[in-house]
């Protein structure tokens, strides 16, 4: 079998048994070595977001529960959904495709962070089912937390914002002595 039949049976199959209105998971994770503070302030500086099929770079927020941004050339915009300092980060999707993505924040110690990634990806056309098919977003996902890990774990410790202060009950304080 020739690599254009290949080629024509898997386009055929995606054709078949991908609908374009059905969601494909993507799912994939990562320890980063940095506290989780540190991590989810670098994920919120929005240089880049995975989108599934593509990469959406140059994002900023518009100040309007939206994010702007490029992907192949083209104006982008996601509605935030879910936002929890810390915690989770999630969008949807407005246009030009059609994802809905959530990245969670894992303490797992004082200075390790587990990034773990959902992205629910509707096919655009043939050219994204087969994609999504073969596993290449996939791995385009875990490449591109691959490079936020490298960029976050290049970051020099002693430029880390200085931990919260605890805070103190009025009632624990120490009784003064009156004598």
């Amino acid at each position: 079998m020739q690599a254009a039949d290949i080629s024509r049976r898997v386009i055929q199959w995606a054709a078949q048994n991908v609908a374009p209105e059905r969601e494909l998971p993507i799912q994939c994770a990562i320890d980063i070595a940095a506290p989780v503070d540190v991590v989810y302030d670098e994920w919120r500086s929005f240089d880049f977001l995975p989108e599934g099929t593509h990469r959406v770079e140059d994002v900023e927020p518009d100040g309007d529960g939206h994010l702007v941004g490029h992907v192949n050339g083209h104006e982008w915009e996601a509605e935030i959904v879910d936002e929890r300092i810390d915690e989770s980060f999630g969008w949807h999707s407005i246009s030009p495709s059609d994802c809905s993505g959530l990245a969670t924040f894992h303490e797992l110690s004082p200075s390790l962070t587990r990034i773990e990634l959902h992205l629910d990806v509707v096919p655009g056309g043939i050219s994204d089912a087969v994609t999504l098919w073969l596993k290449v977003a996939d791995r385009r996902a875990h490449t591109e937390l691959r490079r936020f890990k490298a960029y976050v774990e290049a970051i020099d410790p002693d430029e880390y914002p200085p931990p919260p202060e605890p805070e103190e009950d009025e009632d624990d304080e120490a009784p003064e002595d009156d004598e």
